[in-house]
């Protein structure tokens, strides 16, 4: 299976921040790299339960800032731990279901 058969079905938006991703990894150290992806992960999560409510209301709800917010969805930063309680508590989710993110199979 290449990259395309694996992409096929992801929406256009997602596509282009993956493609985005890939480029931003290339040449960086392994850790370096599996960060990234890591903040790339609750970024994306983070946008998934958001859905149509706005960076406002969720940032407010979660005592950030809605450029915080958007950080943390940009994959740009990592939420400190009153604003990982916050943020899943606001959604109804654990912590470890929102922020662990693991590579293992």
């Amino acid at each position: 299976m290449n990259i395309m058969q694996i992409m096929d079905g992801i929406p256009r938006e997602t596509k282009l921040e993956i493609i985005d991703l890939m480029k931003s990894l290339k040449g960086l150290p392994f850790d370096e790299f599996k960060e990234r992806l890591v903040l790339f992960e609750i970024g994306h999560r983070l946008k998934e339960l958001r859905g149509e409510k706005t960076l406002e209301e969720v940032a407010e709800a979660a005592h950030i800032t809605k450029n915080t917010l958007i950080a943390y969805e940009a994959g740009e930063r990592m939420p400190r731990d009153e604003a990982k309680n916050n943020l899943s508590t606001y959604y109804g989710v654990s912590i470890d279901s929102l922020f662990n993110v693991s590579f293992e199979d």
